[in-house]
C-alpha cells in the first residue's frame, strides 16, 4: 500500500507536518543518507549539504542549516576556504553535539600554488574547521601555478592521514589528463556541476573510465540571475518534471534529485529549512524507470532557452587602483607625476602643475622617502598592483560560483604616471581589454577607499564615459559600486571583521582593557566639507561602528597632517595617539585600517608601524607607554598570512594573502545586482546607448 503514489504523498506530506507537532522526538525525524566508497576505508555520504550559496554575512544561517542537518542525521558537509564560513560550520557542528568521527567534512583549496601556498590552505582550514583532519579535501579550481607540485603536497596530506581522500572540481577532461601524468594517487572525486541542464559528459565519461567519482554540485540548476541560469525555475516549473512528479507522488525537486543520483552522482544540496531538508534527503524510498531516467536526460535537447546559454555573455568585473611604486627609485617620479596629471585639476596649465609639484616634492620629498623605505622591503614596494590583481580575480570566482555565469576579471591604475615609473595596466587598457573580450556588462569598484570619493572612484567614473564617447561601437553598460560604507549588509561585515582582528590578536584581552585605533586618510578640511569627499562618509561609518559595538573603545585618527596654514582632517593622529599613550587607561592597543582602506598600503607600516622622524610610530609610542601594541592588515590580507608581508622582491604575491571576505561580499553585491536586486545598494549606472553615454 505504501508504494501507491497517494500514500507516498501522504507520508510526505506528514513528514512535512510532524516537525511542529509538540513533544516530537528528533528521532521520528532521522533522515539515513546511505554512503559510497570513493577510497579504500573511505565512505561518502550520498547527500551533502553545501554552505556556499549562503551570503558571507549569514554566518547564523550557516551555523543553523549545519545544526539542523546534523539533527536530522544527515552527515555530509560541504564547504570551501572561499566561502569563508568555516567557521561558522565549526560552530554549527559544536553545538549539534554529533561526534567529530560520525561527519563527513569536504572542503576545498582555492587554487595551485605550489606547496607552501597548499600548505597554508590546509592548516587554515584545520583551524577553521576546528578539526585534526579534513574527509574529503578538494583542489576547487584548475588554475594557478604548479599544480603538479600542490597536488603532491596533498598527496603528502594523505599519507600522513590529516586528509582521508584528495580530489578536484570543475576539473574538465583536459585538466584531469595533465594532473593524471605526474600524479600518484589518482583523484577519489571530482566534483562539478550536473543538472537536467548542465552535465560534461566527456568529463563524466573520463572519470569513469578512471574510477574518479563524479560528485554533483548544483544539482537542480543555477539559482543565479535571469534570463538563462537561473535554470532552477526553469526546471522545478517544466511540464516534463511536473508531470512525473505528479505521477510519482514526489516533489519536483525530488523527482529531479533522484536522476541525478541514480547515475551514481553522490550530490551537493542546499536547503534553508528543515521540512526542505526532509524533503531532499527523501529520495532513496523510490527510484525511476529507465523510461523516465530517458525522458529527464532528453529534456537538455529540447530546451529551447538554453540556446542563449551556449555563447553566454561575458561580463567584466574591473578593479581600479591608484597604484603604487614598485622600487624605491620610482617614489620621486611617481610622486610628482600623481600630484602633476592626478590630483590637481586639468584647468591648471601643465607647466604650472608641473612647477607645483616639483616645489612639494622638494619640501616633503625626504619625509616621503623615508615613509616608503619603511616598508619592510628593500625596493620600498608594497605590492599593491598585485593584491589588487588577486582581489579582483578572487570576486570574479566567487561571483562565477554564485551566478553561474561567465565572469572575467580586469584591472587597471587610475594615473599614467609617467616618465620614471613603470605605468602597467591603467584604467583606459584594461577597458581596451575588456571591449576586445566582448564584454557587454560590467561593473566596477575601488581598490583605494572603501567611502565614494569624487576624487577617486568619481575619475574612474569620468575615465569610462571618455571612453565610452570616444568608442560608441562598444554597446555595454557599468554599474559602478559608490564605495562600500554605505551600502546593505556592510556594517555587518565590517563589524564581524574587526572582532575576528581582535580575537586573532588578543584572544584572552578583556575588551574594557583594550583600546581600537581605526586610522584613516585626512584632506583640508575646506575640501572635507566639499560635496564629494569621501571624509565626512567615514566619519558616519564609524558613528554606526560605534553604535553596533558599544562595549568597544574605539578612536578614529587621521594620518594625513598637510603642513601650512590650513587645517586637516581632527584627530590628528600625530597629536592623537602620543595622548592615548599617555592618558587612556587601557594596557593593550589595537589598530586596523580597516574603516578607511581596502589594500595595505605603505603608510600601514609606516603609521601603525615603528614610523619615522616625522611621523608618531604607533608601535613605539604605545611600548614606550609599557602598553602591548599589536596591529592588523587592511581588507586585502588575510591575518593569518600577514606577518612579514609584503612579499620579497622578485616573488609573486600568493593566493594565501588574499582575505577572502571583501571578494565574497563584492560578489554577492554582484549576483544581488544581475539578478535585479539593486534595493539598498549604492550605485552609479553608465551605459553605451546609440552611441551616446547616459549617466544615472
Amino acid at each position: 500500500i505504501h508504494n501507491t503514489p497517494l500514500e507516498q504523498m501522504k507520508l510526505r506530506a506528514l513528514s512535512l507536518v510532524l516537525p511542529f507537532v509538540a513533544g516530537l522526538a528528533f528521532a521520528e525525524l532521522d533522515v539515513n543518507i546511505p554512503r559510497a566508497e570513493i577510497a579504500p576505508g573511505v565512505q561518502l555520504p550520498l547527500l551533502s549539504l553545501g554552505t556556499g550559496g549562503r551570503a558571507t554575512a549569514q554566518h547564523a544561517g550557516v551555523r543553523s542549516a549545519v545544526k539542523t542537518w546534523l539533527d536530522l542525521g544527515g552527515r555530509g558537509i560541504d564547504t570551501a576556504w572561499l566561502y569563508m564560513d568555516q567557521a561558522d560550520v565549526a560552530d554549527g557542528i559544536s553545538a549539534s553535539g554529533v561526534e567529530r568521527s560520525d561527519i563527513f567534512i569536504t572542503t576545498k583549496l582555492l587554487v595551485c600554488g605550489g606547496g607552501a601556498i597548499t600548505r597554508w590552505f590546509v592548516e587554515s582550514d584545520l583551524r577553521r574547521l576546528n578539526t585534526s583532519y579534513i574527509d574529503l579535501l578538494l583542489l576547487h579550481y584548475p588554475v594557478g601555478f604548479d599544480c603538479a607540485e600542490t597536488w603532491s603536497t596533498l598527496e603528502s596530506y594523505l599519507a600522513n592521514g590529516v586528509v582521508r581522500s584528495i580530489g578536484v572540481s570543475n576539473f574538465q577532461q583536459p585538466h584531469l589528463e595533465r594532473l593524471l601524468r605526474t600524479a600518484k594517487v589518482k583523484p577519489a572525486v571530482n566534483q562539478i556541476q550536473v543538472n537536467l541542464w548542465h552535465h560534461n559528459d566527456e568529463t563524466i565519461s573520463f572519470c569513469r573510465k578512471n574510477n574518479i567519482t563524479v560528485m554533483a554540485y548544483s544539482p537542480l540548476g543555477w539559482t543565479g540571475t535571469p534570463p538563462n541560469v537561473n535554470n532552477t525555475n526553469q526546471t522545478l516549473a517544466n511540464p516534463a518534471v511536473l508531470a512525473l512528479a505528479k505521477a510519482r507522488g514526489v516533489t519536483p525537486a525530488q523527482a529531479v534529485l533522484r536522476w541525478v543520483l541514480q547515475q551514481g552522482f553522490p550530490l551537493v544540496f542546499e536547503a534553508h529549512s528543515q521540512g526542505h531538508m526532509l524533503q531532499d534527503a527523501d529520495i532513496f524510498s523510490f527510484s525511476l524507470s529507465d523510461h523516465e531516467m530517458a525522458l529527464l536526460s532528453s529534456l537538455r535537447s529540447s530546451a529551447s532557452w538554453l540556446a542563449a546559454e551556449e555563447t553566454p555573455e561575458l561580463i567584466g568585473i574591473l578593479g581600479q587602483s591608484g597604484g603604487d611604486v614598485q622600487s624605491c627609485s620610482e617614489v620621486e617620479a611617481y610622486s610628482k607625476n600623481l600630484l602633476k596629471d592626478g590630483l590637481l585639476p586639468s584647468s591648471i596649465p601643465a607647466f604650472v602643475r608641473k612647477g607645483i609639484a616639483d616645489v612639494a616634492w622638494w619640501t616633503t620629498g625626504k619625509q616621503t622617502m623615508e615613509e616608503y623605505e619603511a616598508v619592510p622591503n628593500e625596493d620600498c614596494n608594497t605590492r599593491m598592483r598585485d593584491v589588487s590583481v588577486l582581489s579582483t580575480q578572487a570576486a570574479a570566482a566567487r561571483a562565477r560560483e554564485l551566478t553561474g555565469r561567465k565572469i572575467q576579471a580586469f584591472s587597471g591604475w587610475k594615473f599614467a604616471y609617467g616618465e620614471g615609473v613603470k605605468n602597467g595596466t591603467t584604467v583606459f587598457d584594461a577597458l581596451a581589454q575588456m571591449q576586445a573580450a566582448g564584454v557587454t556588462q560590467a561593473f566596477v569598484f575601488d581598490q583605494d577607499f572603501l567611502a565614494y570619493d569624487d576624487d577617486w572612484i568619481g575619475l574612474t567614473y569620468r575615465q569610462i564615459r571618455q571612453y565610452l564617447s570616444e568608442h560608441p561601437e562598444w554597446k555595454v553598460s557599468f554599474t559602478g559600486f559608490n564605495g562600500f560604507t554605505e551600502q546593505q549588509g556592510y556594517l555587518e561585515l565590517l563589524a564581524n571583521k574587526l572582532q575576528n582582528q581582535i580575537q586573532l590578536s588578543y584572544p584572552d584581552v578583556s575588551l574594557k582593557d583594550l583600546c581600537v585605533v581605526l586610522p584613516s586618510q585626512g584632506v583640508p578640511q575646506p575640501a572635507e566639507k566639499g560635496a564629494g569627499s569621501g571624509v565626512p562618509r567615514i566619519r558616519a561609518l564609524f558613528k554606526r561602528l560605534q553604535g553596533r559595538l558599544p562595549e568597544y573603545n574605539l578612536t578614529l585618527v587621521f594620518t594625513n597632517h598637510g603642513g601650512g596654514p590650513v587645517a586637516w582632517s581632527a584627530p590628528d593622529d600625530k597629536q592623537k595617539i602620543p595622548q592615548m599613550a599617555k592618558e587612556y587607561e587601557c594596557q593593550h592597543v589595537f589598530t586596523t585600517p580597516i574603516l578607511q582602506w581596502p589594500q595595505t598600503d605603505y603608510t600601514v607600516y609606516v603609521f601603525q608601524g615603528n614610523g619615522t622622524k616625522d611621523e608618531p610610530g604607533y608601535a613605539k609610542t604605545f611600548t614606550a607607554a609599557k602598553k602591548t601594541y599589536r596591529y592588523a592588515p587592511a581588507w586585502d590580507l588575510a591575518a593569518e598570512s600577514w606577518r612579514g608581508r609584503p612579499t620579497p622582491a622578485g616573488q609573486a604575491v600568493p593566493a594565501t594573502a588574499i582575505d577572502g571576505a571583501m571578494p565574497s561580499f563584492i560578489a554577492q553585491m554582484v549576483t544581488d545586482i544581475l539578478a535585479g536586486k539593486t534595493r539598498g545598494y549604492d550605485l552609479t549606472t553608465i551605459a553605451q546607448e546609440q552611441s551616446a553615454v547616459t549617466f544615472v
